[in-house]
């Protein structure tokens, strides 16, 4: 996976933090690492987040209309994928839309073939829409191995990016993510 980082470190004192972008859309690879060793003497924190979202397999089971309470879903049991105050999101021709936060609103729980929002859903959503989450593929029942990690190898001054896989046989991720390195200077 491609590691970049930023071309201006940012000094704080006695401290440099180094920041850059996590991009493995290139298929190379889902772990990668990047050297600290000529930059930092020690390193105090190191982090990361993700910046997209995956595919549920979740599919919307008809149309509904901004301002609903729940929708149904199909093909795959809602409640192996999503929790309650949860963000659930959609593309729409290829724009990312937050379509609400799952939540029991006091006529629905989250069901295997229901969704309810704890307020209303924010926008119009179609029949066949795959629905989304933020993050790593883990669903609400973690046997998936979808976890997104930062370690320091101090031996070795190597700060590591590990990103599960789907499964044994999904490999394809796409997820793109920031990260930042903040220790004292070499």
């Amino acid at each position: 996976m491609p590691i970049t980082i930023d071309p201006r470190p940012h000094v704080l004192g006695d401290l440099l933090m180094i920041t850059g972008t996590i991009d493995p859309r290139d298929n190379t690879g889902l772990s990668g690492s990047i050297s600290y060793d000529g930059l930092l003497g020690t390193v105090l924190a190191a982090g990361g987040h993700l910046l997209s979202t995956f595919s549920t397999g979740v599919v919307v089971d008809g149309n509904f209309t901004a301002g609903a309470n729940s929708i149904t879903v199909k093909t795959t049991d809602a409640r192996t994928i999503f929790n309650n105050q949860e963000d659930v999101y959609f593309e729409d021709s290829g724009v990312l839309k937050r379509l609400g936060t799952i939540g029991t609103n006091g006529l629905t729980n989250l069901g295997a073939t229901t969704i309810p929002f704890t307020g209303k859903l924010l926008h119009d959503v179609s029949d066949n829409t795959v629905l989304r989450k933020f993050g790593p593929n883990t669903g609400a029942i973690t046997l998936k191995s979808g976890d997104f990690t930062v370690n320091v190898d101090e031996t070795n001054k190597r700060v590591v990016f590990s990103h599960g896989s789907d499964s044994a046989t999904n490999t394809n991720l796409k997820n793109v993510g920031r990260f930042f390195i903040l220790g004292s200077r070499a």
